[in-house]
């Protein structure tokens, strides 16, 4: 076009050889091409090579003398804002852990049958309230007790009077009583219960929706 336009002007064939069209049309490609090279991203990557793990012959378990002294121990926990472990004994204590040191925080021994599966089976803390203590534990005629006890966190025990009794249930044999009790993520209170016990499942009371025994519980507390 700038030939055209220089020719309407009355220029000369010298003006045309001063402006060649190649010299425009070099102008227009290259340019584009120069400018949106340095846009253009790089990637690099790298890579992490592991070592390989030992061969199972350098590996080995030891066993590490913790806390001994117990009747049958049942279940450990901690308490939140306590830097203490907790110890449940199926003969009916539940006893508190620091370091070598071990004290006696309740004691239900003469409310508890301790004989085969039956005795002080379970031991939560509330996640959000730390000074209520629940304890799953079979009772002296063999069923099930769920209780709350208050133990503050500046006392030396929990009160031996519970707060309050949350469930009873009737056991119709001496074995497959559960025991596990614990706070799920969603601040519910969650009760394993057996299936009554019993030799071949006679009760089939995991299949009976109307029956408590055999059945995980949820419970708001």
């Amino acid at each position: 076009m700038l030939t055209l336009v220089l020719a309407a002007c009355g220029s000369t064939a010298e003006t045309t050889t001063t402006l060649p069209p190649t010299t425009v049309a070099a102008t227009t490609t290259l340019a584009p091409t120069t400018t949106l090279a340095p846009s253009t991203p790089t990637t690099s990557t790298t890579t992490t090579t592991l070592p390989p793990p030992p061969p199972l012959s350098e590996i080995a378990l030891v066993e590490e003398f913790f806390a001994g002294g117990f009747e049958q121990a049942t279940f450990v926990t901690a308490r939140p804002g306590d830097e203490r472990l907790y110890v449940a004994d199926q003969v009916g204590r539940v006893f508190a852990l620091h370091g070598d040191v071990r004290t006696v925080v309740l004691d239900i021994n003469t409310l508890t049958r301790f004989a085969g599966e039956q005795g002080l089976l379970g031991l939560a803390f509330h996640p959000t309230d730390p000074t209520r203590m629940f304890i799953h534990y079979s009772a002296n005629d063999g069923d099930t007790v769920i209780e709350e006890y208050a133990f503050p966190l500046d006392a030396a025990a929990a009160d031996p009077n519970p707060v309050q009794q949350i469930l009873h249930v009737d056991q119709p044999a001496s074995n497959h009583n559960g025991g596990m009790i614990a706070f799920g993520p969603d601040g519910y209170f969650y009760i394993a219960l057996g299936d009554g016990g019993g030799g071949g499942d006679p009760y089939e009371s995991g299949q009976d929706p109307f029956e408590l025994l055999g059945k995980i519980l949820r419970i708001d507390v």
